[in-house]
């Protein structure tokens, strides 16, 4: 299929790949006996467990890895929770070109499967909607926290981009074809609503009234139509920084630490 393709949706199809990691793969976060290699359904996951007994899973965001919590886990640990980290396909030391919420959230199920017990789940941006997806397709969690997730919009943001900077439809379908052959999932937003709206888990989102990213005011929306959302806008990070911010660290693991309702 490649060879009829114009370099044109060729180039647009590479921008789909995640881009090389802000804070790197390495290994320094966590000691290399707390490493494990599990093989997931696209290649090797690597992820990292610290502490005995049920725990927390840290899900990061599109073009981070696993040293992104690195606060957020030593505030955890030093609390007494039991931590699991992981890198997302494609991110860090694990395998694949392609990032989708498909193989994102197969990964989850597949780490919590291979070092679980897991009682919550912790996540920031894309994350967000790889942990909704797991959710979606059964993972057993009690609560989950999701930091800045995107709620997409009826057309895929890429090609929204793409419509403003002037490239055809016909470009467009190119890259759309590319992609569902590459990965074998169409560039459709996933639906972070319906996703949710039939778990029974407790749920909270986190949002800044500085993220340039994903804005406050959907993510306010969609908390307000899931009855299980609880609802915090009081942050004032931007995007990237949301994880490693002290009032972040401390809202979430306050939430995690208390029942429904008394946040």
């Amino acid at each position: 299929m490649t060879d009829s393709c114009s370099p044109e949706a060729l180039a647009l199809l590479e921008t789909l790949k995640p881009p090389a990691p802000v804070t790197g793969p390495g290994g320094n976060l966590m000691p290399l006996s707390a490493r494990v290699t599990i093989d997931g359904a696209e290649g090797a996951i690597g992820a990292w467990r610290a502490g005995s007994g049920p725990a927390i899973l840290y899900v990061h965001g599109w073009g981070d890895t696993h040293r992104v919590w690195k606060r957020f886990v030593q505030t955890a640990l030093a609390d007494g929770h039991a931590v699991i980290l992981m890198d997302l396909p494609g991110h860090g030391i694990s395998s694949g070109t392609f990032t989708t919420y498909h193989n994102a959230g197969e990964a989850i199920l597949d780490v919590c499967r291979a070092t679980g017990p897991v009682w919550s789940v912790v996540a920031h941006s894309f994350g967000c909607i790889a942990t909704a997806r797991a959710i979606e397709c059964g993972l057993g969690i009690e609560t989950a926290a999701l930091i800045a997730p995107p709620v997409p919009g009826e057309t895929s943001h890429w090609i929204t981009q793409w419509r403003t900077a002037g490239t055809s439809e016909d470009v467009i379908r190119e890259v759309e074809d590319l992609y569902l052959d590459r990965t074998g999932v169409s560039l459709t937003p996933f639906d972070l609503r319906k996703a949710l709206s039939s778990w029974e888990g407790d749920l909270l989102f986190a949002a800044s009234s500085e993220d340039k990213v994903t804005r406050i005011e959907p993510i306010r929306d969609l908390a307000a139509n899931l009855p299980a959302a609880t609802f915090d806008g009081s942050f004032q990070s931007g995007h990237r920084d949301m994880p490693d911010d002290p009032d972040v660290i401390a809202a979430v693991l306050s939430y995690l630490d208390c029942p429904r309702g008394a946040y």
